[in-house]
């Protein structure tokens, strides 16, 4: 019995150093911090999209081309980028897409490239057309339309 107690005392407590721990967890968080992209969409403000009931959140940032259209305070038809202060001609329409699908496919390859229209719930059909025409002359076929979600309660 008085051997064990020798050992009992000669033993030292094992104690784990988290220093080391703690610093690669930063460095872990600061890493992927860095490498992550933010995904921030600019939203047209006179663009007023229409309200669908089944219309769903896009769950996932995707290779995707955004395109606005609307009429202006003019009544001119406008077609805007995702940023709304750049405006594309009507006849341009199609080298946008074209020069737009070649960068997406730069960053995404392998991705299937993707028109978005937020189109403003008064605009012509004829005018929605011409963006998917210039698009699918381009290859690009997929096509989602922004709209509101419809409030279940309405």
């Amino acid at each position: 019995m008085a051997k064990k107690k020798r050992l009992e005392m000669n033993e030292d407590k094992a104690e784990m150093d988290m220093s080391p721990m703690i610093d690669c967890v930063f460095l872990l968080l600061i890493f992927f911090i860095v490498v992550s992209t933010q995904a921030e969409v600019q939203v047209d403000p006179d663009v007023d999209p229409t309200i669908a009931s089944s219309s769903q959140p896009q769950s996932e940032m995707i290779a995707r081309i955004v395109v606005n259209a609307y009429y202006d305070d003019a009544n001119a038809l406008r077609y805007t980028q995702e940023d709304p202060k750049k405006v594309i001609e009507t006849s341009k329409l199609r080298e946008y897409i074209k020069l737009e699908k070649k960068r997406l496919e730069r960053i995404r390859p392998g991705e299937d490239v993707t028109l978005h229209l937020r189109c403003d719930r008064a605009l012509a059909w004829k005018d929605i057309q011409k963006v998917q025409v210039a698009a699918a002359a381009e290859g690009v076929i997929k096509v989602n339309f922004a709209s509101f979600q419809q409030n279940p309660t309405n």
